[in-house]
């Protein structure tokens, strides 16, 4: 696998490089932006326990903050998305550049000793599992050993491929007055912290040399990622070419208003560019029968599904 391969099999909607930074196209931006929703949404919004976002040079303030609240009762939680230096470690993933400040995603758990311990340990297969619910081949995500930082220890999150094997994230446990210092002096000294960190740019080159196929220069992307989740194009044996393309950005309207993000072509082909999963085929039977075919790019195997049921079909495909 080589950076060039990625990169020509991308094209430069997605990514392009220079010789000291990545430089996102537009799709690469809505993949970029999925990946920070979703860890959100599995760090964040489904955590049993109150999580405040912050910055990391905010932490006192925000530890002030909530002195006086109810919310503040442990355990709760700290969290980050900020552009932060020299964090994330290696430099390269297969000769594409790490950029010198990478969108950083940062969760603080505080919390005693014994939840905060176990949350640790439970913690590192909750991440472990994310990484693996969007990859290809989700046996090269695993955990590494324990290791001991001074008075932390911290657990390696990795991906395993043949020409390298990257630190994708990383677990650590400690005394809560070792990563927050002197910001909430007292009431945290007997506390405890599990913090996880990864960064989104770091995410996106490994997903997509997860997805990447080399022997058919390819590559696979979660559909729940995917910049775009479908492509809508139109097939006309009539002349009801304009009533098609009419239902077709109404089947588009249909979806984005479902916070589906599809987009409409008149060339199937631009599934490639796109790396859409579905492409949605509107034509002349779907204007006599409300029938549209979606066909799965992975297995070329085609569904038929009525356009009352499309919006419930492709999220359930898609979203889950």
């Amino acid at each position: 696998m080589k950076a060039d391969q990625i990169l020509s099999a991308l094209g430069k909607g997605f990514l392009s490089t220079t010789q000291t930074e990545l430089i996102f196209g537009p799709y690469g931006q809505l993949l970029l932006r999925n990946i920070e929703d979703s860890w959100w949404k599995q760090c964040v919004v489904s955590s049993k326990y109150n999580i405040y976002p912050t910055k990391i040079s905010q932490v006192p303030w925000t530890l002030e903050c909530l002195r006086d609240t109810s919310g503040a009762a442990l355990p709760f939680g700290l969290v980050s998305v900020e552009k932060v230096k020299g964090v994330m470690k290696p430099c390269t993933v297969f000769g594409l550049p790490l950029p010198a400040s990478c969108q950083t995603m940062t969760l603080t758990t505080i919390g005693d000793k014994k939840s905060v311990k176990d949350l640790f340990y439970r913690k590192q297969r909750e991440r472990k599992a994310w990484w693996r619910k969007f990859s290809s081949n989700p046996s090269r995500f695993v955990i590494g050993n324990s290791e001991k930082d001074g008075t932390r220890e911290i657990v390696d999150i990795k991906v395993c491929f043949p020409q390298q094997n990257l630190t994708i994230e990383t677990v650590s446990f400690g005394k809560a007055q070792d990563y927050l210092q002197d910001s909430y002096p007292g009431v945290l000294s007997e506390s405890y912290v599990v913090e996880h960190v990864t960064s989104s740019e770091l995410a996106f080159l490994a997903f997509l040399c997860d997805g990447y196929v080399e022997d058919g220069d390819s590559l696979h992307i979660h559909p729940k990622l995917a910049p775009f989740k479908a492509l809508i194009t139109t097939e006309c044996k009539s002349d009801d070419g304009e009533l098609i393309r009419e239902l077709a950005i109404y089947l588009n309207h249909q979806l984005k208003a479902d916070y589906l993000n599809t987009i409409v072509s008149s060339n199937s082909n631009d599934a490639k560019i796109f790396r859409t999963p579905y492409v949605i085929i509107v034509d002349n039977e779907s204007l006599k029968s409300g029938i549209v075919r979606v066909t799965c790019q992975l297995t070329t195997i085609s569904e038929k599904v009525h356009i009352t049921e499309l919006v419930k079909y492709i999220e359930a495909i898609c979203c889950r």
